[in-house]
């Protein structure tokens, strides 16, 4: 799910990002979150995705930002980009 490297921790979220798997997912990656300087999250193996799962990526990268931290995303599934394009949020993620 995650691998480190050098600063940078680099999340690797399960296929489905929703409602049912965000918590397991957050409880996995909270005590990871604390020793990195970049957070590299890969989302091309989501196939699926909801609103929560939308909201927990928007968590990651807002808390990044408050511990003035490097963000960034690597990869994005089809689903991933269509919801992130709904959102009207690209811009956002990717700056």
């Amino acid at each position: 799910m995650f691998i480190r490297e050098n600063n940078s921790l680099i999340i690797n979220p399960p296929e489905e990002l929703t409602i049912r798997t965000v918590c397991d997912f957050v409880e996995a990656i909270k005590p990871e979150l604390q020793d990195y300087e970049t957070l590299l999250i890969n989302l091309v193996g989501v196939i699926e995705i909801d609103s929560a799962g939308f909201q927990t990526i928007i968590a990651l990268k807002n808390e990044t930002l408050e511990q003035k931290k490097n963000f960034s995303i690597i990869g994005m599934s089809m689903d991933v980009d269509e919801l992130v394009s709904l959102y009207q949020a690209d811009t956002y993620l990717n700056s």
